[in-house]
């Protein structure tokens, strides 16, 4: 187990410690800036369906009125953006269309978040008739978010969202990862190439620290490297086994071993080695 004086005397940290803060300036530069974003997520499910088999024995009437193929239909969207949306910012109502759904049974309001956002739905309809709901223009926060809910009959399958609004070409359909803050995954992402990048420099570095003086000439590639006067050390080599080894040259991602009491010289992959203690053998 090495020293926590080893460790932070190792020579990985001087190529380490930038990466990691280029990588927190990036994810810090990037969550700072102005972003104005408004997603939607769309979902239906079936209510009731009369089944062929009893078609001609079963009724189902929304005030007295026979209806088929009920669903409900539900659109959520969420302010994903670091600015507020204010309601003068929208040119028109946002729009939620059922193009060639039949009938618009109910509208309502589920779930908002905070408690105290009032959204306001209009049932309306299109040229052609198909039904719609118009949501009136309002105040919303960086992760505001509502649900409207409709119940419809003859549902076509289709829902289609459209707005108006300053700062905002298009609204954007969230995928099926929604709900993370972008400017987190974009810092999860750089963590992670930070971090193998990390891993393959921390190899590289090691092995260039343990390079001294021009390695001898009997191997036709050490000529351009150096060794120690001692070059010998302990490694491991994959998968993981131990071995007494010295470094004799660099073949860009490999570097050329040499274990002590062999002939024969062993190529391994830099981001394979592995140096758990500059420890002489």
């Amino acid at each position: 187990m090495a020293s926590v004086g080893s460790v932070l005397s190792s020579p990985v940290w001087p190529v380490v410690i930038p990466l990691v803060a280029i990588a927190v300036s990036i994810a810090l530069f990037h969550r700072g800036r102005s972003r104005r974003q408004l997603t939607y997520r769309t979902s239906a499910r079936s209510l009731l369906r009369v089944g062929s088999e009893v078609a001609g024995q079963v009724r189902i009437t929304y005030r007295d009125e026979v209806v088929q193929r009920v669903h409900l239909v539900s659109a959520t969207l969420t302010n994903r953006g670091n600015t507020p949306i204010l309601p003068v910012e929208f040119e028109q109502p946002l729009s939620i269309s059922l193009p060639g759904t039949g009938k618009l049974l109910t509208a309502s309001i589920g779930e908002v978040r905070p408690a105290d956002l009032k959204p306001t739905l209009r049932p309306d309809q299109e040229e052609d008739g198909a039904p719609r709901l118009m949501v009136s223009p309002l105040l919303l926060n960086p992760g505001d978010t509502f649900t409207a809910s409709a119940m419809v009959a003859d549902y076509a399958g289709s829902v289609l969202i459209t707005g108006r609004i300053a700062g905002i070409a298009r609204l954007t359909e969230e995928p099926d990862q929604a709900g993370r803050p972008w400017w987190r995954a974009a810092s999860i992402s750089a963590a992670m190439a930070t971090a193998a990048v990390a891993l393959g420099s921390s190899a590289t570095a090691i092995v260039g620290f343990l390079y001294d003086k021009p390695a001898p000439a009997s191997h036709p590639s050490a000529a351009p490297h150096r060794v120690l006067e001692n070059p010998y050390y302990m490694v491991r080599l994959p998968p993981g086994r131990p071995a007494c080894a010295r470094f004799v040259s660099r073949d860009g991602s490999r570097v050329i071993l040499q274990v002590k009491g062999r002939s024969t010289l062993v190529s391994v992959p830099v981001s394979a080695l592995s140096v758990p203690r500059l420890r002489r053998c």
